[in-house]
């Protein structure tokens, strides 16, 4: 996870907005926009849509769609 953070991601800083969330109890779902800075400067803006499982009161799977190429 750090080796993710310190050498693969692109995003400089940003912020998640949050506009809907959506739960079953061990199943969650939240989508929204992300906006902020690539590493290179690049300005970001990217809807999202993550979901996760909840197992034993942790975070047992998350998953992160974009509606465009990866950032």
């Amino acid at each position: 996870m750090l080796d993710f953070y310190l050498t693969k991601r692109i995003i400089s800083l940003g912020e998640h907005r949050v506009e809907r969330v959506l739960s079953d109890g061990a199943n969650i779902a939240c989508w929204g926009n992300f906006s902020g800075v690539a590493k290179n400067g690049r300005n970001l803006s990217i809807r999202f849509a993550d979901v996760y499982r909840i197992r034993e009161g942790r975070i047992d799977l998350r998953r992160t769609f974009f509606d465009s190429p990866a950032i």
